[in-house]
């Protein structure tokens, strides 16, 4: 059996999970923007309590009551009609079903099922945050719920930088921390900040930034960098450069239209 102290952190994990996805279908039922925003500001959270072979978090907690509370108001449901969704989400679709058919021969049948439950999860969240965006969008709530989010992962990312990173990477012989943050491994937090700061680049870019997206990159390119994760850096670097493309090419703005 788990010691005292493992069943207390899995039951505070548990109640904290429960709280904040009752929240978000309370919140949904009175207003679409809710479900977006808690889908953004949770992803980064993890609070992961191992149940049965799979993971209860806050993301799970939040995406049911979430989609619960768009499903209470079932005119909302009308955006799944969405051209767009209807080609990306069949995409998903497709990727699922080829899945499932490599499952009849997989070694590892349990892993394999772990995975295809992982790719109905990222379907779920793309259809919910389509639905409730289509519903309630506002690019300014956006933009501003990106740049805090990624102020704060970026900020509890860096506090490792001196008390102490879950990770190293040696280079020349010199060993230097890898910071996590509020994610489960450096590489992890990379991508977080490669999607959650391409916005705030972009505002920066364009010349439409404000004050907390220019906070939020000051602060979350050291904490992207300091990951070390060759993958994530590369990709900031390609996406400041396609952007950088684009302001230097007006023209080129009708086929990647930027909204604010």
């Amino acid at each position: 059996p788990a010691a005292p102290s493992v069943r207390r952190h899995r039951g505070l994990a548990v109640a904290v999970a429960l709280f904040l996805g009752i929240a978000a279908f309370a919140l949904t039922i009175f207003r679409a923007r809710f479900a977006w925003l808690a889908l953004l500001i949770t992803a980064p959270l993890s609070l992961a309590v191992y149940v049965h072979g799979t993971t209860v978090t806050v993301e799970k907690a939040v995406l049911v009551g979430a989609a619960l509370g768009l499903a209470c108001v079932p005119h909302r449901l009308l955006a799944l009609r969405n051209r767009r969704f209807l080609w990306l989400g069949g995409a998903l679709v497709v990727v699922i079903a080829s899945m499932c058919a490599s499952t009849a021969t997989a070694a590892y049948a349990n892993a394999s099922l772990r995975e295809i439950a992982k790719a109905i999860e990222y379907l779920a969240v793309f259809a919910v945050a389509l639905i409730a965006y289509a519903c309630d969008g506002s690019d300014k709530t956006l933009r501003n719920a990106l740049a805090w989010t990624s102020l704060i992962v970026a900020l509890f990312a860096l506090v490792q930088e001196f008390a102490g990173a879950p990770q190293g990477t040696t280079i020349a012989g010199h060993t230097f921390p890898r910071i996590a943050g509020l994610l489960d491994g450096p590489n992890q937090l990379a991508g977080f900040l490669d999607i959650a700061m391409s916005i705030p680049l972009a505002s920066l870019c364009f010349g439409r930034a404000n004050a907390i997206e220019r906070i939020a990159l000051l602060f979350g390119v050291p904490a992207l960098l300091l990951t070390f994760s060759r993958g994530g850096i590369f990709g900031f670097f390609v996406t400041a450069a396609f952007l950088l493309l684009l302001r230097e090419r007006p023209g080129q703005r009708r086929t990647f239209a930027w909204r604010a």
